[in-house]
Formats: structure tokens, C-alpha cells, sequence
């Protein structure tokens, strides 16, 4: 469904915004808004997701501001050939918001931002508070490499925790964990009966998918999904906690007895 409110107000830009600036706007909402880490904001994010396919396309954001009619609607959604190509798009906006938010000065700013927010706790950061999954199995260590720069720099404070979670064991183990991360999503995404093509694509390629062709009830599905996973954190995942609490405690403790 489309939004009935001004595409521009969606994102809260001006007309006159350029498409620079709406790309960085729509990373900064991303982030806030992404079931992965709001389950609360999926409407939300489905709304921006929508608003920014059409202002960052040059000749749909042309017909938007003559007409004022939001291209997407009126399509036929019920049409798989409709629904293939909006498909397509949707993953080709997503494919590109990835190539554009890697290593730009927004991700190094939400690092520094999330870094401080979990006291350096890199697993934590990783996992519940950056978007930047797309499958690749080296994003882990390029984003270790990252903060070890940040840090080297002066930007970032070397934490105990960032010592105890920074390792390449802690590193491999959270990558385990995203792994099997990516297979319980491609599991619920089967259950959805989604098509073997979106299947194969990553998690942020098929939920897009799912905004683009409107299927509420997968939408639904999905949210809960992700609601329960952030919700009701694994025992595993728990023990973890638990441990690199006690690391730090203990790294506390020992540095009050070396002042003594």
C-alpha cells in the first residue's frame, strides 16, 4: 500500500532536496526504522522503503513532481510479470543503498554512535545494532578493521570490552552466529512460499521484496519472526552476555587493585 502522505514528507526533505542528500536520509531511517532492529517500526520502514524508490529514481521522481501522483500506485500488484519487475528494482535500490552506505562517512558516524552505545562490546554492536548484512562473509572483519582504526586514531576509546569481543575467535563466532542468522531467515522465508529466486537472495533482498509487492500477511509473518528473535535472545546467545558482563567486571575490578 502506498503512503498517503507526500513522498517528501515521508523522508522529511524539502522538493528541492537533491538525491545525495535523500540517499543520506534514507540510510539514517534505515537504520532506525529496520524491522531487524525496530520490529516496532515495520510500517514505518515499509512507507520510507516505498517513498525512496520513487525520489531515488530520476524519471519516476520527475513524474512524481509533476503529477503529484506516486507511480506505484494503480499498479497491478496481482500481475506476477508487475510484481517480478518491482521485485528487481527494489533489490537493484538495495544492492546500491549497500554500495553507497559501506565505507562512507555515514557508517563510520553510526560506528563511532553505536560503539559508544554498547561501551564497546563488538558482538553486541554487530548484531543487534548495525545494518550492513548483505552476505558477504568478510563484512565482519572489514568492519573489526574499522573500528581497530577508529581506535588507533584516537576516535574511539579502547574499551574492555572491545579487547574481549575484538578477537579473531570472538570475530568467527559472530559470524557463526550470523550465519545461522541467514538460515533461519531463508527458513522462514520458504515457509512464506516465496519464489526460489528470493530464496537465494539475502534477508534485506527478500524483505524488500515482500514491501514491494504488498503481501501483507508475509509482511506480518516477518516482523513477528524478527520480533521474536531481538525479544527472546537464545540461551546461547544469553551465556555469551553473561560472560563478556563478567570479563568486564573483572577488568574493572583488576584495574581499581593496580591504582591501589
Amino acid at each position: 500500500m502506498a503512503s498517503k502522505r507526500p513522498l517528501y514528507d515521508v523522508l522529511g526533505v524539502s522538493k528541492d532536496t537533491n538525491a545525495s542528500e535523500i540517499a543520506r536520509v534514507y540510510r539514517q531511517l534505515a537504520l532506525k526504522y529496520h524491522p531487524d532492529r525496530n520490529p516496532e517500526g515495520a510500517a514505518k520502514f515499509k512507507e520510507i522503503a516505498n517513498a525512496y524508490s520513487v525520489l531515488s529514481d530520476p524519471e519516476k521522481r520527475r513524474v512524481y513532481d509533476s503529477t503529484g501522483v506516486d507511480p506505484s500506485v494503480g499498479m497491478d500488484m496481482g500481475s506476477e510479470v508487475t510484481a517480478a519487475q518491482r521485485s528487481a528494482e527494489m533489490r537493484e535500490r538495495v544492492q546500491m543503498f549497500y554500495a553507497s552506505y559501506a565505507g562512507s562517512p555515514e557508517e563510520t558516524s553510526d560506528v563511532i554512535e553505536r560503539f559508544n552505545k554498547c561501551k564497546g562490546n563488538f558482538r553486541r554492536m554487530v548484531l543487534t545494532e548495525l545494518l550492513f548484512d548483505n552476505g558477504k562473509v568478510d563484512e565482519v572483519k572489514r568492519l573489526q578493521d574499522l573500528v581497530h582504526a577508529l581506535v588507533k586514531q584516537g576516535k574511539l576509546k579502547c574499551t574492555e570490552a572491545w579487547k574481549v569481543t575484538c578477537t579473531d575467535a570472538a570475530c568467527k563466532q559472530i559470524e557463526k552466529t550470523m550465519q545461522k542468522e541467514r538460515k533461519r531467515a531463508a527458513e522462514a522465508l520458504k515457509s512464506m512460499g516465496l519464489s526460489s529466486a528470493e530464496q537465494e537472495g539475502d534477508r534485506m533482498q527478500a524483505l524488500q521484496s515482500i514491501i514491494a509487492g504488498d503481501q501483507e500477511k508475509q509482511w506480518t509473518d516477518m516482523v513477528s519472526h524478527l520480533a521474536e528473535k531481538y525479544a527472546k535472545p537464545k540461551k546461547s546467545q544469553a551465556k555469551t552476555k553473561r560472560s563478556e558482563d563478567k570479563a568486564e567486571k573483572a577488568a574493572g575490578t583488576q584495574r581499581k587493585k593496580v591504582k591501589k
